[in-house]
């Protein structure tokens, strides 16, 4: 929720100030959310080599340089096409929580190995989806097919080198378009 919240406040700066200024305020609230938490938790930040905040803001960084390179905030003012940048800040104003989130980092499925059940329905009548892949380019294998989902667009991506079998029982004999 926190992520969601200062994406939301980078993306209502954006519109009054400098991009470069909203980027800078973000990051700042970031840095001073981390630090605050760190001094009134004295006792954990005393522990050696350890990760200190709980698991709700161990992502937070994440999410605000995503926010960053999300086209709200991205650039300067003419590397992103106004319409583009407007519908990005109306995006980030206007979802929910969870949406926001999702539109940050997005979820990766592996869908050359994914299990036999995924597809089909569970007891409650809810498709069962694959397991999801961390969304890094070093998780991303040539031979593989993926499915990314931000909550408005979902792009398939398919490597290189992905098995002729694979793409004809996805695609059909034709194969991809």
């Amino acid at each position: 929720a926190m992520g969601a919240f200062m994406a939301r406040l980078g993306a209502e700066r954006s519109l009054t100030v400098r991009l470069q200024d909203a980027r800078e305020a973000v990051m700042s609230k970031l840095v001073a959310t981390l630090r605050e938490f760190k001094l009134l938790n004295t006792q954990a930040s005393r522990a050696f080599n350890r990760l200190i905040y709980p698991e709700s803001m161990k992502l937070l960084p994440l999410f605000m340089f995503a926010a960053c390179k999300s086209s709200a905030l991205r650039g300067h003012a003419r590397d992103v096409p106004v319409d583009q940048r407007i519908a990005s800040v109306f995006d980030f104003m206007s979802a929910s929580t969870d949406d926001i989130l999702k539109l940050l980092y997005p979820s990766m499925y592996a869908l050359h190995s994914m299990p036999k059940e995924s597809g089909t329905k569970d007891e409650y009548e809810r498709v069962i989806l694959p397991p999801r892949t961390v969304l890094a380019g070093e998780r991303i294998d040539a031979r593989g097919a993926y499915l990314v989902d931000d909550g408005r667009r979902l792009l398939l991506w398919l490597g290189k080198m992905l098995e002729p079998s694979f793409a004809s029982a996805v695609f059909g004999p034709q194969g991809p378009p």
